[in-house]
């Protein structure tokens, strides 16, 4: 009883996981393949917000920050596909690899933060 019910809850969660992976993704690669629709796109948002043609114009120069941000959300979303496919494919076939690796990432993920968080901290210079 307990075992199917955690088997069903992994799954649950790595589908939402595997969803969102590819609306972030789906996103991002149409913000960079198609950078002109997404600025109209914006301009409709804003059409009642008084915006200048020059706050837009510096806007639209300014898109290697866009495309900088959409790579990266395009990485982002591509592991999260891998990471819910293989926590749905390990939880449906209980494939002892797929859950490992899905254990080991969701594990390293938070502990490295955490590493990351508290570098430098027992070291504070003074003037």
């Amino acid at each position: 009883m307990c075992n199917c019910f955690n088997k069903c809850m992994l799954i649950a969660i790595n589908v939402v996981f595997l969803i969102f992976g590819v609306a972030i993704t789906a996103v991002s690669i149409w913000v960079i393949a198609s950078q002109g629709s997404l600025f109209e796109f914006m301009q409709l948002l804003t059409k009642d917000v008084n915006v200048d043609s020059k706050t837009m114009d510096n806007y639209l120069n300014g898109t290697s920050t866009l495309l900088a941000a959409a790579y990266i959300a395009v990485a982002f979303g591509g592991l999260s596909i891998i990471i819910g496919f293989c926590g749905c494919c390990g939880a449906i076939k209980e494939n002892a690899c797929m859950l490992i690796f899905y254990a080991v990432f969701h594990l390293h993920h938070p502990c490295r933060g955490n590493r990351w968080s508290y570098r430098g901290r027992g070291v504070q210079k003074s003037n």
